[in-house]
């Protein structure tokens, strides 16, 4: 009998990343810099090396479901649409960042295509394959940060970047507590374990966004919104505290450049404000159509000399780049995706934690649009649309809410014998 798929070369490529964050950018063979980088390089080649052992020894089947596969059934079509507009403006504008607007190609490419492949290919076995090596994953990560807070301490940006570590750590945490309730109270542990390393990463954003995933770990109980909004509430606060009486964290934020005032308080932004007003002034050049994939990351790399090379705003990046058209695809596509997935979380009980690590994870991800680069960090998107994908395959199954559904008109149950034999575990 032909043995049923793991989770995928993607999967096993997601556990890599999320193992090692940013060290594949780190870490070069040719510019050692260091025992560290050394240990580094060697550390992450362990690691790509056992992604594919783990590839081989689950039997990975690289071939799609036998039949046509419906993309508008999983992914939501804009998002296919924002793909098309992308290559018609690399058409008409080329790649005015040179490789980096490759870069920027390929991470959107896995994002959606990511998402496609592994909500039709997917299998029980893949979820749970997920569910055993990310956990692994978020230890391996915990270990090697830890490490680096050891020997550097707090805010250490030498072994892995405090920015790229800060974002896996709070895309693992979000996984978990999209899983917290059936986690084994070691891997609740780890959760506690990253929250406290991302606070000594000294990343803002990171830990900000980190405590509110985290408190809202409910989400894999009960999709009651109020609960879960008042969760939220919780995190925000008990972050509020974190940065009020732990004084380095505090210092992140009080201290460098002030120059963005939130709620009355000046907030140190490192520079920002000053990209983001060169991007907009540069954006109004062609602001409906954009200027072409890596327009922003040439824009700032002029602003700056060449000391930065990310707009750190993934919102201009996408508007400068694609225009409004671009910004807007994007945005519907995402808010589109959250629907879809929330509507899992409400009616499919049966796999609710796949479906709150999902949303969770993507919910995370969008929040780091507003002063980091998630979309072209390749160890964050490879992980979400790994992730998300796996929530979208039991939508295929269940089928999508319609306007009968919407207006009280039949819709699909949540047990079992709604999914019939269009489950995962059925496709092989």
């Amino acid at each position: 009998m032909e043995r049923e798929r793991g989770f995928g070369v993607l999967g096993a490529f997601a556990v890599a990343f999320l193992a090692t964050a940013d060290l594949p950018t780190r870490v070069t063979l040719f510019e050692q810099s260091g025992t560290a980088y050394l240990v580094g390089g060697l550390a992450y080649f362990l690691v790509i090396v056992a992604a594919g052992l783990l590839a081989v020894r689950l039997r990975l089947d690289l071939s799609t479901q036998a039949g046509v596969l419906r993309s508008g059934r999983t992914v939501p079509i804009v998002m296919w649409w924002l793909l098309a507009w992308g290559a018609i403006s690399l058409i008409l504008h080329g790649a005015p960042a040179g490789e980096e607007t490759v870069q920027t190609i390929l991470c959107l490419w896995l994002f959606v295509v990511g998402m496609w492949y592994v909500a039709h290919t997917t299998t029980s076995r893949g979820i749970v394959q997920t569910e055993r090596w990310y956990p692994r994953a978020g230890w391996m990560l915990a270990l090697f940060y830890g490490i680096s807070l050891v020997v550097y301490g707090f805010g250490s940006d030498e072994f892995i970047g405090r920015r790229s570590f800060g974002m896996v750590a709070a895309l693992l945490i979000a996984w978990l507590a999209g899983q917290w309730t059936h986690l084994r109270p070691v891997h609740r542990l780890l959760s506690f374990i990253l929250l406290a390393e991302t606070a000594l990463s000294g990343s803002r954003t990171a830990t900000a966004i980190a405590f509110v995933v985290f408190a809202a770990a409910s989400l894999s109980k009960t999709a009651k919104t109020g609960q879960l909004i008042f969760r939220v509430v919780a995190g925000i606060a008990a972050f509020a505290a974190a940065v009020l009486y732990y004084q380095p964290l505090q210092d992140r934020f009080s201290t460098g450049d002030l120059s963005l005032v939130a709620f009355g308080i000046p907030i140190n932004v490192e520079g920002r404000v000053v990209l983001w007003a060169g991007l907009l002034r540069y954006g109004e050049v062609a602001p409906w159509t954009g200027q072409g994939l890596g327009a922003s990351q040439a824009i700032v790399r002029d602003l700056t000399s060449g000391r930065i090379n990310q707009p750190h705003n993934e919102f201009l990046r996408l508007w400068v780049d694609l225009g409004y058209i671009g910004l807007g695809l994007v945005l519907l596509g995402l808010i589109t995706l959250a629907a879809r997935i929330w509507w899992l979380v409400r009616i499919d009980t049966d796999h609710r934690p796949t479906h709150a690590s999902a949303l969770l994870m993507l919910a995370a991800l969008i929040a780091f649009f507003a002063t980091d680069n998630p979309l072209v960090y390749i160890f964050a998107i490879i992980p979400t649309a790994v992730t998300v994908g796996q929530s979208l395959s039991f939508g295929r199954g269940l089928g999508y809410p319609t306007r009968s559904s919407a207006t009280g008109g039949p819709r699909p149950a949540s047990g079992t014998a709604a999914r019939g034999a269009r489950t995962p575990s059925s496709r092989r």
